[in-house]
C-alpha cells in the first residue's frame, strides 16, 4: 500500500502538489490530468528523485523519500517519458542497470539473470530487444527497453509516466494489458492523457487539478452519470459512453453541447 499524505512538492520552492492525500492499493491505478497538474512531480516524490517540500511518502509503513537509494530501488522502479540514448549500449545494457541500482555498480548480473531478461523481453513481445543498440531503437523500441529494465528489478511499486506517449496502437493496448496483469502481485501505478484507455484498464482512477486530487474512482463499480460528471472537471466536453467492451468516451463539439442542455 503507497499512501501521500498530505503532500506538498515543487521546484525552487514553488509547490505543484498541494497538500496532496491519496491511497494506492494492489492494483492497476491510472493518474488522470491535463498538461501541469502534477501528475509527473508526484511520480518525483514517490520515487525519491524530487524531495518533498512538506507531507509523508508512505510504502507499507516505510518513508520512501528517505530510504537510500539502493534500498528504494528495492521498492520502487519507474519508467520515465525522456529518454536518453546512450551511443553504443545495447537493451540488454539498458536491463542490466535495474540490476546496478539494486546491488551497486561492481555488480556483475550472473548468466541466470541475463536468461531472465531475454524471457522478459519475450514476455514484451520485443524478444530482439536486448541484443539492438539504442540509437537503431524507435522512441517506442526505447520505452519498452527502459519497461524491461524496470520489470528487472522485480520491485512492489511500478511507476509508468506516460508508458504510451511512442507507442503505435497494438503496442498501447498490449502494455496495458500486461501492465493490468502485473498489478495481481505488485502496485502499478500509471499517468495516461486518454480518458478512454483509463477507463478501459484501470482498476482505480485519480484526476488530478492544479497539484490536488479532485476525484477518485473504480470504473467497474461506478455510476456512468457520475464518472462522466467526475471526467468533466478536466475535460468539460468529454461524453462517457457505456458498450458491450465496457465503457468508452467521446468529444462534444460545441454544438452537441448547446443541444444537450
Amino acid at each position: 500500500m503507497l499512501t501521500v499524505e498530505h503532500l506538498t512538492a515543487g521546484y525552487d520552492g514553488v509547490p505543484v502538489l498541494r497538500d496532496l492525500c491519496c491511497g494506492f492499493a494492489q492494483e492497476f491505478c491510472v493518474v488522470l490530468g491535463q498538461n501541469g497538474s502534477g501528475k509527473t512531480t508526484l511520480f518525483r516524490a514517490v520515487s525519491g528523485t524530487l524531495r518533498p517540500m512538506g507531507g509523508q511518502v508512505l510504502f507499507d509503513g516505510e518513508e520512501l523519500p528517505r530510504l537510500p537509494a539502493r534500498q528504494r530501488a528495492r521498492r520502487v522502479a519507474q519508467v520515465l517519458t525522456t529518454h536518453q540514448t546512450l551511443s553504443g549500449l545495447t537493451g540488454m545494457d539498458i536491463a542490466r542497470m535495474a540490476f546496478y541500482a539494486v546491488d551497486g555498480l561492481f555488480y556483475r548480473p550472473c548468466e541466470k539473470q541475463e536468461q531472465r531478461i531475454r524471457q522478459l523481453a519475450k514476455k514484451l513481445d520485443a524478444a530482439s530487444l536486448p541484443d539492438r543498440l539504442l540509437e537503431e531503437m524507435s522512441a517506442g523500441e526505447r520505452q519498452l527497453a527502459e519497461l524491461l529494465a524496470a520489470l528487472c528489478q522485480d520491485t512492489p511499486l511500478l511507476l509508468l509516466d506516460e508508458p504510451t506517449a511512442s507507442l503505435d496502437f497494438n503496442r498501447t493496448h498490449e502494455l496495458l494489458i500486461k501492465a493490468k496483469r502485473l498489478a495481481e502481485h505488485k502496485t502499478v501505478i500509471a499517468t495516461l492523457h486518454d480518458p478512454a484507455l483509463a477507463l478501459r484498464y484501470a482498476d482505480r482512477i485519480y484526476l488530478l487539478q492544479d497539484g490536488r486530487l479532485v476525484a477518485e474512482f473504480a470504473p467497474a463499480s461506478t455510476d456512468v452519470r457520475q464518472i462522466e460528471a467526475y471526467l468533466r472537471m478536466l475535460y468539460p466536453r468529454i461524453r462517457v459512453i457505456r458498450w458491450e467492451g465496457g465503457l468508452s468516451v467521446d468529444y462534444q463539439t460545441e454544438q452537441e453541447k448547446r443541444t444537450e442542455k
